[in-house]
């Protein structure tokens, strides 16, 4: 990586506001290439709402949001701290309306990273008969079978036992440099591996970067 090497997106001048207040206020951010990003704060820090700047599913109220043309027809995911798929649909229903809808042929390998006691009796049953930390790890490991190449997960440890969090850990963790951009929102600085990027978020601001 190189300091001119182009930024696959790029905030400029960024302003989010939600009835008139500001949540979310950055001067400059650029992502580039392989380059994975934990964005960290307490609740109300403005980490969710940034990242949904980032992944271009809210408009800005002021400023700029560049994406790389030679990524604008790249599949794209995001998964929102709550809900993101159908729950009345099984999750073999649910990776087909998305895989058709990217035009993708999906990668079934997640599930076996995630869960190690997987059956495809599991794959059958609605979402929503699943328990909260489970439909968690089901809906990452759908969007993670898509092989996206801009990857947005907002709190996706929420709702998993120590064992479960562990293991989502180790996977997103080496997941990092394989996906082009791929950004986390998450209360913990320590959610991801060391080599990541990380944002601290603080009353809408960027406050530390390491």
């Amino acid at each position: 990586m190189t300091e001119r090497e182009t930024p696959i997106i790029s905030l400029q001048s960024a302003q989010k506001q939600y009835r008139g207040n500001e949540v979310v206020r950055i001067e400059s951010l650029d992502l580039r290439k392989n380059e994975p990003v934990l964005i960290w704060g307490s609740n109300a820090s403005g980490k969710s709402t940034l990242l949904r700047m980032l992944a271009g599913v809210t408009s800005l109220t002021q400023g700029t949001r560049k994406l790389d043309p030679a990524f604008r027809t790249a599949c794209s995911g995001f998964l929102p701290q709550t809900g993101g798929l159908y729950e009345d649909l099984s999750i073999e229903q649910n990776l087909l309306i998305l895989s058709r809808l990217h035009k993708r042929t999906p990668d079934e390998a997640p599930f076996s990273a995630l869960l190690d006691d997987v059956v495809s009796g599991d794959l059958k049953r609605p979402l929503g008969t699943l328990s909260g930390g489970m439909q968690r790890i089901m809906s990452i490991a759908v969007m993670l079978s898509l092989r996206p190449a801009l990857l947005f997960l907002d709190e996706p440890f929420g709702g998993l036992d120590p064992a479960h969090r562990e293991r989502m850990r180790g996977v997103l963790s080496d997941l990092g440099k394989t996906i082009p951009v791929f950004v986390v929102a998450e209360h913990r600085r320590n959610s991801v591996g060391q080599d990541w990027r990380r944002l601290a978020m603080t009353n809408g601001r960027i406050e530390e970067t390491s």
